[in-house]
């Protein structure tokens, strides 16, 4: 995440955009999001998921911005789990809506 802020994504010069549609969201999964490019899940690796940067519940989530930047790696499963209800439960108690700029402090 800090390599992707420092090339000025979401949390650089402008807020990250929160993306409530489904079919925008269903586009960014790993099977056609930016995982499907060719990283390889680490070797031995149990339930590894596909965690990327911007956030795939904002619009510039996905591959909407250009590869240097945007980050993204293998998380153990739970993990990435885990860092969704937290994004998604601070947008609920938030009330950020669709559209609604939010930053994001590493």
């Amino acid at each position: 995440m800090r390599s992707s802020r420092a090339a000025g994504t979401t949390a650089g010069p402008a807020p990250g955009t929160r993306c409530t549609s489904w079919r925008t969201r269903r586009s960014r999964t790993p099977i056609a999001g930016p995982c499907a490019g060719g990283l390889k899940p680490p070797v031995g690796a149990a339930g590894p998921s596909c965690d990327e940067y911007p956030f795939a519940a904002t619009y510039e989530g996905g591959t909407a911005l250009p590869p240097a930047s945007r980050g993204i790696t293998w998380v153990p499963v739970r993990e990435n789990n885990r860092q969704g209800g937290i994004l998604n439960k601070f947008q609920l108690q938030q009330r950020i809506l669709d559209r609604d700029g939010f930053w994001v402090q590493v």
